[in-house]
């Protein structure tokens, strides 16, 4: 494949972004960080009217058009998919799959296609989130961030200044940018926030202890080293920077305290031991991601509901270790572990942001090892796994009021294999009597022999195998990828 120069690369990629925004950014204000309109996305039926009826394709659209095999797939997201798949000449190429099974080839240019094999990530592009996705480009051309809408136009570059960038993190159409400056004169990181359309809605500026940047924290000690600053996205436009002294695993040592800062507002909330008497301890913070405009704070125990204008509301709930929030509803429960056994929630309890609550399952011991990513409400069902008094292990769905939608079943676990999949657009991955079912939020199942221990449930109603990359639509049917003639 011929080789292009960075700088000739680069200019093309600029003249494309230019070009796209003119053609679709026309008359937008550079102030303006809000998504898109053309990002909204719309919602789909029940799910119980979904079980059989996803991962239809249009038949006639695809006899028309080239079939290719997929090598490489990320998980859907707002319908979109971001694969690696070879076509019909045997060349690898990397695009946005879509639920009805086409492909959309990134980049739509095929004059800009040239060395992006060579320098797009493994790791493929980030999940839509407002529209966008964004990846950081390697070899090379390692230190560009590229952002990119649903259609595959590019949106927005870094700026080319000689400085290597990335996208840190970010969603819902604004994203964290980190700058290194590298040179005979400078040495340092900047920090800044950008919006999926291009506009710098702050500029990169050094993030530091007792700095000016919104997310900077002033109670920390004198030889505080500004590499142990950690961020995260939390939702609703709203950043999280954690000022701790190292870490190990997932556990810090110890944390000096936690700013927010809401790009919408421009406003920043400062979580540390000397901020209000709410926060006695630099322990307190977050817990999950934003839902509803609230995310809960924890601090000595205690949960408090923050909003996104910061402003605290105290809620009553039980004192537990594990909390976890999602879709507007509280999960508390205290993990315990013991020897060989697998790990099993007690005392769990769902509440609402209110301090009610809303179900109590404290006469239950919940499987916690393997089901990790569960008891979180999603589109207003939650999925829980129930240790029975005579060892067995139970599979229940809660609904939006904290009822079971149907008797739980039984379902095989293995501390060794996981056989719990993720709880995801209504549907689950489990095994009953050794044979590998999707169960819907109803109660009804449905195998096929394309499920296998493998397969995963993944968003927008798709099962993945590991192993080969196939996709099956939840109604049994496999997903036929193809790209237009």
């Amino acid at each position: 494949m011929r080789k292009l120069h960075v700088r000739s690369i680069f200019a093309a990629l600029t003249a494309i972004a230019v070009l796209l925004s003119l053609l679709v950014g026309c008359g937008s204000s550079k102030t303006d960080i809000s998504p898109d309109a053309s990002s909204e996305q719309t919602t789909g039926s029940p799910h119980e009217a979904e079980f059989n009826e996803v991962g239809e394709k249009n038949t006639e659209a695809v006899e028309k058009n080239m079939p290719v095999s997929i090598k490489l797939a990320d998980s859907f997201s707002e319908g979109i998919a971001w694969v690696r798949y070879e076509d019909q000449s045997g060349n690898e190429q990397r695009g946005l799959l879509h639920t009805d099974g086409h492909i959309d080839p990134f980049p739509p240019d095929a004059a800009t296609q040239v060395d992006w094999m060579e320098n797009f990530p493994s790791t493929l592009g980030s999940q839509f989130s407002g529209g966008y996705s964004y990846f950081t480009t390697v070899g090379s051309l390692k230190g560009i961030f590229v952002i990119v809408n649903q259609a595959g136009e590019i949106t927005a570059l870094s700026p080319n200044d000689g400085s290597s960038y990335e996208i840190l993190c970010g969603g819902d159409g604004v994203y964290l940018v980190k700058q290194s400056v590298r040179s005979m004169t400078e040495n340092e990181d900047r920090y800044g926030f950008i919006s999926g359309n291009g506009n710098w809605i702050n500029e990169c500026t050094i993030c530091e202890a007792g700095g000016v940047h919104p997310l900077s924290l002033d109670v920390v000690p004198s030889n505080f080293d500004n590499k142990n600053i950690s961020f995260s996205y939390l939702g609703d436009g709203i950043f999280q920077a954690e000022y701790h002294n190292g870490k190990s695993g997932s556990m810090y040592y110890h944390r000096y305290g936690v700013v927010l800062y809401n790009t919408y507002s421009k406003r920043n909330f400062v979580v540390d031991s000397n901020t209000t008497s709410v926060f006695t301890d630099s322990s307190g913070g977050p817990v999950g991601n934003y839902s509803d405009g609230f995310v809960p704070v924890k601090s000595n125990g205690k949960l408090y509901m923050l909003s996104a204008d910061f402003e605290l509301t105290p809620i009553t709930v039980d004192t537990t270790n594990t909390v976890f929030y999602s879709d507007g509803i509280i999960f508390t429960a205290n993990c315990n572990r013991s020897g060989n056994r697998a790990s099993w929630l007690t005392d769990a309890k769902f509440y609402r942001t209110d301090g009610s609550v809303l179900a109590d399952l404290s006469q239950y011991e919940l499987r916690y090892e393997d089901a990790y990513e569960l008891y979180r409400y999603n589109d207003g069902y939650a999925a829980v796994i129930i240790c029975g008094v005579g060892g067995g292990v139970y599979f229940g769905i809660l609904d939006s009021e904290g009822n079971f939608t149907f008797e739980p079943k039984e379902i095989d676990v293995s501390t060794n294999l996981d056989k719990i999949g993720i709880f995801s657009s209504g549907v689950i991955v489990v095994s009953i009597e050794n044979r590998t079912k999707i169960i819907n939020v109803v109660g009804e199942e449905m195998q096929s022999d394309y499920l296998d221990q493998t397969a995963h449930i993944d968003y927008d109603h798709y099962v993945f195998k590991d192993g080969y990359f196939g996709l099956m639509g939840t109604n049994g049917k496999l997903l036929e990828p193809y790209i237009e003639a």
